[in-house]
């Protein structure tokens, strides 16, 4: 858990919730702190030692990427979540687009930007109309996401996605019902989760405050 992304805190508090709740009849767990610059509590060869399997805690790059999972992999040490090249797939949201389209599954229109690009503004007003979703391309927990309404919120708006990623995603704002559903699988066989409708309280959309804060 933790980690040098910007979703370390929230991180931190998944490993908690993870390590309170596994079943201490079962499972002999032991925390492993990842700090903001990186270091860890624990050489990777202590770890191996004494670890039969490491539950991945970690949010945002890093820990969903496929950076840990590749690690992992390195040193031959059994991890939960999916491989490192779906989790890398998985993070970047104009690759997963991409993908789904080529799949035959919709998508919202999506174009996307580089820091570097002058006339990144330019480019979504001439592609969209509002509203627009404006988001950093491989960040979690809707970290940097806008839904802009008004044209002179725009630059705002880039410029809060840059600050977290160097590619940004416009896409065209679909109005409806939000639905998640996860998959696990057991023993290669993928079993998927209850359907859960997903209606924030307290904030426009399913943002960082609403995934996190108690009541969202």
């Amino acid at each position: 858990m933790g980690g040098p992304s910007s979703e370390h805190e929230v991180s931190l508090k998944t490993g908690e919730m993870v390590f309170k709740n596994l079943d201490k009849r079962k499972y002999a767990a032991f925390p492993v702190k990842i700090e903001k610059d990186g270091s860890w509590p624990i050489t990777i060869d202590l770890l191996k030692k004494n670890c039969d399997v490491a539950f991945i805690a970690m949010h945002g790059e890093y820990g969903e990427d496929g950076q840990i999972q590749s690690l992992l992999e390195t040193f031959k040490i059994p991890y939960t979540g999916s491989d490192p090249l779906a989790s890398a797939l998985a993070m970047d949201k104009q690759k997963s687009a991409l993908l789904l389209t080529q799949n035959g599954l919709l998508t919202p229109t999506s174009i996307a930007l580089n820091h570097d690009d002058p006339y990144a503004e330019w480019v979504v007003s001439k592609n969209f109309k509002s509203p627009v979703v404006i988001k950093p391309a491989d960040r979690g927990s809707s970290i940097g996401v806008s839904i802009v309404r008004k044209k002179h919120h725009l630059k705002n708006a880039l410029a809060g996605a840059f600050r977290y990623s160097n590619k940004v995603i416009a896409q065209n704002y679909i109005q409806g019902k939000e639905v998640t559903c996860g998959v696990l699988e057991i023993n290669g066989t993928p079993i998927p989760l209850v359907p859960t409708e997903i209606i924030p309280k307290t904030s426009e959309f399913f943002n960082y405050d609403a995934k996190y804060n108690t009541n969202g």
